[in-house]
């Protein structure tokens, strides 16, 4: 029992220690940008380079936290133990340009370390690398894409695998690698995914196709160089569009990876998405192994006029266990078709998490 709280300690010391280990004031845990902030999408058509690591959103103002008793008390009873949370339910998710940042020469040692205790030393913890960078980023490796611009912000290169296998070996982790749809391209698609698997294997536990394509009608995926904004898609994309584009990405994609057994969609927070995921799932022969899902309790950074998070609605049951069981139903579903669902983003606010509110202890205690 002892090592049991020994170890929810170090979860919630290992949350806090990422938050400063984050270089500028982005939140390290994830990011997890819901709504796509203008100051964060890349620009195109300027000479400027699309992406730089320590950009970030305005600070908002900070939230005074209400009164509390300067003593709090818990109580544990041996005889009622919880659920033990098993060690493969724990990760990170930091977006693929972020990667250098994190496991540059002088920081891989401790980002992996990191890793490791959030895995218990039984290979169980994953990294995701994606979010909204998933969507414009491609491989260089290879020949040009057919839509330039902003779905081909972000470059990879050898050098950014090569940086992810020494992460992902040194801390005994796996991986879920973002593969870009919102440039609709399913042949650079299948070009990143055999570079990837040619160099990553068995470390790779998941290619997620997309990043919240929910939103790809309504938020901008990026602006030009004139501040007009870009989007994915037109207005009258849907679900059915997306399941139309998601079959053809795995009719691309499965061939390469032992029938597709190691494929994840929709990467959403959308109950409309995330049922139309499983029915995919459930009428296709390549079966994900993952169907994935966003979670939030309702705070953005990005949203105006937004009433001011508190820590105490932070708490609430609404937004702990009631949160949770807006997945249950999604859950049964995808256990029906042969997947799993993993929540691969998951944050107290979105669009870069909100001063005085995401950063605070309570929130890594959530």
């Amino acid at each position: 029992r002892h090592r049991r709280l020994a170890q929810g300690v170090i979860g919630i010391m290992a949350i806090v220690a990422s938050s400063m280990f984050a270089a500028g004031p982005v939140l390290a845990l994830p990011r997890g940008v819901v709504g796509r902030a203008p100051a964060r999408v890349p620009t195109y058509g300027s000479p400027s380079p699309p992406l730089v690591a320590s950009q970030s959103s305005p600070r908002s103002p900070r939230i005074p936290e209400p009164a509390v008793p300067s003593i709090a008390s818990a109580t544990l009873s041996p005889s009622l133990p919880g659920l033990i949370v098993p060690p493969h339910f724990n990760g990170l998710s930091i977006e693929t340009y972020d990667l250098p940042k994190y496991a540059s020469s002088s920081t891989i040692g401790p980002f992996s370390a990191l890793l490791s205790q959030l895995g218990d030393g039984s290979a169980g913890a994953v990294l995701r690398l994606g979010g909204n960078s998933t969507d414009y980023s491609y491989w260089a490796g290879g020949a040009s894409l057919t839509q330039p611009g902003p779905f081909a912000a972000y470059p990879i290169y050898s050098s950014w695998l090569q940086t992810l296998t020494s992460v992902l070996t040194q801390s005994d982790t796996r991986a879920i690698i973002g593969v870009n749809l919102a440039g609709d391209d399913t042949s650079a698609a299948t070009r990143w995914v055999e570079a990837a698997n040619s160099i990553l294997g068995s470390r790779v536990l998941a290619y997620e196709i997309g990043n919240e394509p929910d939103q790809y009608a309504t938020h901008p995926i990026a602006v030009s160089a004139t501040g007009a904004p870009t989007f994915a898609r037109s207005t009258s994309y849907g679900p059915n569009t997306y399941d139309n584009e998601i079959e053809g990405y795995l009719s691309a994609l499965a061939p390469l990876l032992s029938g597709g057994s190691n494929l994840a969609w929709p990467a959403s927070s959308s109950p409309t998405y995330l049922t139309s995921a499983v029915a995919v799932a459930e009428s296709n022969p390549h079966t994900p192994s993952l169907i994935t899902a966003h979670l939030y309790p309702g705070f953005n950074a990005c949203t105006p006029n937004q009433p001011a998070p508190t820590i105490a609605s932070l708490l609430s049951a609404a937004n702990s266990t009631g949160l949770a069981a807006t997945l249950a139903a999604s859950i049964a579903s995808a256990n029906a078709a042969g997947s799993s669902l993993r929540v691969d983003e998951l944050n107290s606010a979105g669009c870069g998490g909100i001063p005085g509110f995401s950063d605070t202890m309570a929130a890594a205690a959530w």
